[in-house]
């Protein structure tokens, strides 16, 4: 890991931070449907949540999103939805580039490889959709189910505005990737931008199990199965992996620096 370029490591962090900026400005968008959020505040839980998902399984800082998000709506059910309905476009946004990745991509993965992640693919989504259908159809006894209710009916009452999220959702995982790409380059390897586009997402999908400490090894090992299949040495592939994860890190220290403030002004 030591080899990698800083210059290029540099790049790949800025975008990398650019990526929580662009989630941030998302779910002030959603949000805005509903109450008027602070994007600030907004972008502040999105360090702290990263902070969390380091250290601890992915996922577990959606928690911390939804209780900041709750500060301001004063609607702890109306903050999960839309920190559910935000998550949504993202999942999404991981799953289009990945079947796109595995359909029209490098014809390096085995065909095997290819079945199964367009079949879990494919399951997802129809999962989704059922639950979807049947919150839709439920009666709104109580709170919870009339915030899903309102969560699975956003696509319906704003599909312009959910077109253009979901568009911009993409957007978010391409710079991610062109990140991904300076890593890369920065450590030597000759794979060109395209390489990155059509393979990373699959390292993506799989990086979104909640089995490890920030993804580590899973990721590592999606890069050695993905990257590896067109010829890419296997340490290459984890330093590839492991050189985003001391990018979460540094952007972990960021947010932890700043739960402790925000924990200092609420004792002030």
């Amino acid at each position: 890991m030591s080899n990698c370029n800083k210059k290029d490591f540099f790049i790949a962090l800025s975008l990398f931070i650019a990526t929580k900026f662009q989630i941030a400005l998302r779910l002030n968008l959603i949000a805005s449907h509903y109450f008027r959020p602070g994007f600030r505040d907004i972008l502040k839980d999105i360090f702290i949540a990263n902070f969390f998902n380091t250290i601890l399984p992915v996922g577990t800082g959606e928690l911390y999103r939804i209780k900041g998000l709750a500060d301001e709506s004063k609607m702890i059910t109306r903050s999960a939805a839309l920190i559910i309905l935000d998550r949504m476009f993202g999942f999404t946004a991981i799953l289009t580039t990945g079947f796109a990745a595995v359909c029209f991509g490098s014809n390096k993965i085995e065909i095997a490889n290819k079945g199964i992640i367009i079949f879990f693919t494919l399951t997802l989504m129809t999962l989704f959709l059922l639950i979807g259908s049947i919150i839709k159809k439920k009666k709104p006894g109580n709170r919870f189910i009339r915030e899903g209710q309102a969560l699975f009916t956003f696509i319906h009452d704003y599909p312009f505005n959910a077109a253009c999220l979901f568009a911009y959702s993409i957007m978010i995982i391409l710079t991610l990737i062109y990140s991904i790409y300076f890593i890369g380059k920065g450590l030597g390897l000759t794979l060109v931008i395209w390489d990155y586009f059509c393979l990373y997402p699959v390292v993506l999908i799989a990086s979104l199990i909640p089995l490890s400490i920030g993804g580590l090894g899973i990721r590592e090992f999606a890069n050695i199965a993905v990257f590896g299949a067109i010829g890419v040495p296997k340490d290459q592939c984890v330093s590839l992996g492991l050189m985003q994860y001391l990018m979460m890190l540094i952007v972990a220290s960021a947010g932890l620096l700043l739960l402790i403030v925000s924990r200092i002004n609420k004792k002030t």
